[in-house]
């Protein structure tokens, strides 16, 4: 048996629902905490502005303090922060790639079954 049996696709058209219904979840999560992400960088380079004795340069404040922090919890909080974000990226990806397959399979089969019928009709 290779990529796609003779008797099918495979794919479950409930299946194929299901999984891009994860995959909008996964995508609105992944959005929510990238916001979250975003908005935490935001206070901390605020932060940065107005509480250190000297102000960053710009470099700084984009480059490093955005990511660092100023504190070992800020960098904490930013390093979980960014963890979550990652995590949620590659799941998104591997669920793209789920639906993208299921959708080749689909294709595949739908040339095998009009090839088996044009030589039938020969």
């Amino acid at each position: 048996m290779g990529f796609v049996s003779d008797d099918g696709p495979g794919v479950d058209f409930d299946d194929l629902y299901t999984v891009w219904q994860q995959l909008a979840s996964a995508e609105e999560e992944f959005l929510r905490e990238e916001r979250a992400l975003n908005e935490y960088r935001a206070t901390v380079q605020r932060d940065a502005l107005h509480n250190l004795p000297k102000r960053p340069t710009v470099y700084e404040l984009d480059k490093v303090i955005s990511y660092l922090g100023n504190t070992e919890e800020e960098h904490s909080m930013l390093s979980k922060l960014s963890a979550v974000v990652e995590n949620l990226g590659a799941k998104k990806t591997a669920l793209r790639g789920t639906i993208d397959m299921m959708h080749k399979r689909i294709a595949i089969w739908q040339t095998k079954s009009a090839n088996s019928r044009r030589t039938l009709l020969e």
